[in-house]
């Protein structure tokens, strides 16, 4: 356990790294914008296909809660996954855009997203948090 919990402190210090644009559309529900480049020594390229490196679907979908806590100011677990599909692959150094519809209810935060490459999607699906 206190391995994996090295392991996410690690993609926290990433985090800011690999955001270079982020914006927040104050309405309800609220959008959400970002931009991120994942450099090729970005830690999850390591194990993943060394040879043709692929940023895991975890790694996607933790940058999703990442943004999430950044917009909202709270931390969240998530609790319930719907539709989620990966459509395609990110590799280093590739700009994505990730968007996110946020809708804050009372004992959870639901989250559409799309997060897409050149123009096209790489994986959408809607998230159900819950707050820590």
């Amino acid at each position: 356990m206190k391995k994996k919990r090295a392991e996410l402190c690690l993609f926290d210090d990433w985090f800011d790294r690999v955001l270079f644009d982020f914006s927040i559309h104050q309405r309800v529900p609220k959008k959400v914008e970002a931009a991120i480049i994942f450099p090729q020594d970005f830690p999850a390229f390591s194990g993943h296909f060394p040879e043709e490196s692929v940023l895991p679907a975890i790694v996607q979908l933790l940058f999703i809660r990442k943004l999430t806590e950044k917009a909202l100011g709270k931390q969240f677990v998530p609790s319930v996954l719907h539709r989620v599909k990966f459509s395609g692959v990110i590799r280093p150094d590739e700009k994505i855009s990730l968007l996110a519809k946020v809708t804050e209810e009372t004992d959870q935060v639901v989250v559409d997203f799309s997060i897409r490459r050149k123009g096209k999607n790489v994986a959408t699906g809607t998230v159900i948090y819950t707050t820590r």
